[in-house]
């Protein structure tokens, strides 16, 4: 999976589930990207979800391309998003204020994200899929004010625009006890209409198309 340009997440779980995490140039891929991981990890029928970019009104020609300077404060934060804007600034030899704009500009623009590699094998602790079917009438503001609950616990959650009432979650707990708990809570919730849950063991993080960026010269940012 990790030869493919676009597959940048890869992750095992019990009942031999495979989750597999791609970034998409455009939605025109999706098909070509489906064959290769049928192929390549002998699924005869893998399911897919398709989650957009935000914001989605991304411009759409040269506003759309990373200056060099650009290039250079991500290429300084890739092995460390945490890192100050002060550091930044002496690594790349720009002024702090530069570097503030620069980077607010990006992250309003949607061109910049920050996370951290993680491994559901890197601790003790319990990483678990959830995957949530929603009752028809549950609408995506009342779902996104229902999971601020659950943080710390929830990593993160996305809804599919393909598969609307599909919410995958990922969440962590320390003990099965907290995660019976955790997803009896979920369950019991007016907008949940069932719950299924997988215990991830093992992950992969690979580099994709859009690492290159930050070596092309102006390279356009692709919309989607």
């Amino acid at each position: 999976m990790g030869k493919h340009d676009s597959i940048w997440w890869l992750t095992l779980g019990g009942g031999n589930f495979v989750y597999i995490g791609a970034y998409l140039k455009n939605l025109s891929e999706t098909e070509s990207l489906i064959d290769y991981i049928k192929k390549e990890a002998l699924m005869l029928n893998p399911s897919f979800g398709i989650i957009l970019p935000s914001p989605t009104n991304l411009p759409d020609k040269i506003e759309n391309i990373l200056i060099p300077l650009d290039r250079q404060i991500i290429s300084s934060l890739s092995g460390d998003s945490r890192k100050t804007i002060a550091d930044i600034a002496d690594e790349v030899g720009v002024a702090a204020k530069t570097i503030r704009r620069r980077l607010s500009a990006m992250i309003s623009k949607g061109l910049l994200e920050f996370s951290i590699q993680w491994y559901p094998d890197a601790s003790n602790d319990i990483i678990t899929v959830l995957h949530i079917r929603l009752k028809p009438e549950a609408d995506n503001t009342t779902v996104a004010h229902i999971m601020e609950r659950y943080f710390p616990n929830l990593l993160f959650h996305y809804r599919f625009i393909n598969v609307p009432n599909e919410l995958f979650c990922i969440i962590w707990t320390n003990t099965m006890k907290e995660l019976r708990g955790l997803q009896q809570r979920l369950a019991d919730e007016n907008v949940v209409a069932s719950i299924v849950s997988n215990i991830l063991y093992t992950g992969y993080i690979f580099d994709t198309w859009r690492d290159g960026l930050v070596q092309e010269k102006d390279a356009p940012l692709s919309k989607n």
